[in-house]
């Protein structure tokens, strides 16, 4: 009689295993940038991907991506090389905006959350920039 293995269980979020275990961990390690005269940490769409997954809500590199390209998700004022970075201010901005809008399908206004999102992103920016 043939031995049966034991299944291994598929991991829930792939992304998940790579994020930090809490949102102020992955704000320790970042690139230090000079904007306008001043010294800021900032880090890429990878930590944001992160961010994301830290809470619970795995999206892609690709998904911030077209979400850019479409216009939902406001891009980066640093851009460094061609890549964009952000700063922890605005990753913060966007997740929890996501969070208190609903999440995924279920948002309740596509369009507002768009709305609410670019106007506390443009403020963060004012604030953290400028």
């Amino acid at each position: 009689m043939p031995l049966k293995r034991k299944r291994r269980k598929k991991k829930k979020f792939p992304n998940r295993r790579n994020s930090a275990k809490h949102f102020k961990e992955w704000a320790t390690v970042g690139r230090e940038v000079i904007v306008n005269g001043k010294d800021i940490r900032v880090y890429s769409r990878g930590k944001l991907v992160e961010a994301f997954a830290t809470f619970g809500f795995p999206k892609t590199y690709t998904t911030i991506m077209n979400w850019e390209n479409a216009g939902i998700l406001p891009k980066s004022p640093i851009v460094i090389s061609g890549k964009s970075y952000y700063t922890k201010g605005m990753i913060e901005v966007i997740v929890l905006t996501y969070i208190e809008c609903g999440n995924g399908k279920n948002l309740s206004s596509p369009e507002y959350y768009k709305q609410r999102l670019w106007d506390e992103f443009n403020r963060v920016v004012e604030k953290e920039l400028f």
